[in-house]
């Protein structure tokens, strides 16, 4: 690094230097705080590993850097903060002193060198004159910039939720004005989104940091909307979604208009930005098993208000991919069943006398009492009973006691999701009863 010199015929600045330390003053004069900040960037993180100094020959020694004059002269300034006394303001020399403590210059910068200024110039002038009609870099527009940060996961969740809708939504003139003005609510989005059950109901979810989801703009963007617009307008308030109880009372106020149609529902989850623009109306008739990935199909939707249940609900729905994880989906298939079971028989049932027996035992009471009510018929029990018969054995293999208690056990994807067939009419008759 000891060999680059900073280029005197600069463009950033008004006129050629004499010398390279009046090369020096010149730019920290025109950069100022600018100049502290890719210093303090280089302190953190380092030179940028994808540029490289553009040099052409000095003398035998020396090279002259027609591209890089700012990174050179932060690193110049970090190894001597004293060159810019009384150009830099008193706090700024401060911080450039601070850096300058933990500090370790780099011994060698990556250069490209040309024989002469003139071989140079097009590609320095490919990199400061914009775009040259596409030969040159092409800055993002801010809906590419948004999407970038979307992806990447770089924003925080709730203001990747915001700034979908801002861009891609109709929201209100108050939110708009709001967000314009920066005195958005952005704290009360994030408690709103806090909860899986709020963003399952809105059609969304984080992954990796990223919001996703598995329906087109036109249908995930009613709900968000909604929740966007409503606290810009202060008809929902933070204290209305302090807890996660309060957050689902807000979610399941939502109707069947504001959410997005599960019938436009697809099986990948993409972020909120490459999501499709329009729905797909899926045919009624269900999909095979085999072109499902989850064990709970997505057009398939209860409402549980026991809140572990509800999560254990979404998680086989919306986030395990059965063909990746038989093993955990079928165990926690085996606990949501059962707790549901429980949950009835908590409600409807005395629990007491249930408290001890086996899951055969409890679903047995919950099938009599359903077939007594006329919620259920006989046909529908039949499958449902073998499915927790005793033994586990292993050659049932769809025994939801067997996935848990024997060790010979393998579940087999195709097999765990046709499973679900025999339980679906009794969860979504167990949860319609209040």
């Amino acid at each position: 690094m000891s060999r680059l010199r900073l280029d005197t015929r600069n463009p950033r600045v008004a006129s050629v230097a004499d010398s390279q330390r009046q090369a020096l003053e010149a730019l920290a004069a025109e950069q100022k705080g600018k100049l502290l900040v890719l210093a303090h960037h280089i302190v953190d993180r380092g030179l940028n590993p994808t540029q490289r100094f553009i040099v052409i020959p000095y003398d035998e020694d020396s090279f002259i850097v027609l591209d890089a004059n700012r990174r050179l002269a932060a690193l110049k300034l970090l190894e001597h903060p004293e060159l810019v006394q009384g150009i830099l303001s008193d706090g700024q020399l401060g911080q450039i002193r601070g850096l300058a403590s933990r500090f370790d210059p780099p011994e060698e910068v990556a250069c490209v060198v040309f024989e002469k200024r003139e071989d140079a110039d097009v590609w320095v002038e490919l990199l400061h004159e914009g775009q040259g009609d596409g030969a040159g870099l092409v800055e993002w527009s801010a809906q590419q910039k948004a999407r970038h940060r979307a992806r990447s996961g770089s924003q925080p969740a709730h203001m990747q939720v915001l700034e979908f809708v801002m861009r891609e939504g109709t929201p209100s003139a108050i939110t708009e004005e709001r967000n314009t003005k920066g005195d958005y609510p952005v704290s009360t989005l994030e408690r709103a989104l806090g909860s899986p059950y709020v963003r399952e109901r809105l059609g969304i979810d984080v992954q990796g940091g990223r919001v996703v989801t598995e329906f087109p703009k036109e249908e995930v963007l009613k709900g968000l909307t909604k929740v966007v617009d409503e606290i810009a307008a202060g008809t929902v308030k933070v204290a209305q979604v302090m807890s996660k109880e309060d957050r689902i009372r807000y979610a399941d106020h939502f109707s069947d208009e504001d959410l997005p149609a599960a019938t436009t529902r697809g099986e990948d989850s993409t972020p909120l930005a490459d999501a499709p623009t329009r729905a797909k109306q899926y045919p009624k008739d269900r999909k095979p098993s085999s072109e499902r990935k989850r064990m709970i199909p997505s057009d398939f939707s209860v409402h549980i208000p026991a809140p572990r249940i509800n999560e254990i609900y979404h998680e086989l729905k919306s986030r395990l991919i059965v063909r990746d994880v038989p093993n955990a989906v079928a165990v926690l298939f085996r606990t949501f069943v059962e707790l549901s079971i429980e949950d009835y028989i908590r409600r409807h049932l005395a629990a007491g006398k249930l408290r001890d027996k086996k899951l055969a035992q409890k679903q047995e009471a919950v099938l009599v009492d359903l077939l007594a009510k006329g919620l259920l018929d006989k046909n529908d029990l039949v499958s449902v009973r073998l499915a927790v018969s005793e033994p586990a054995d292993v050659s049932n293999i769809t025994n939801l006691n067997a996935f848990v208690h024997n060790p010979q056990m393998s579940p087999i994807d195709s097999e765990l999701k046709q499973l679900w067939y025999r339980y679906e009419k009794l969860i979504r008759v167990i949860w319609a009863q209040p």
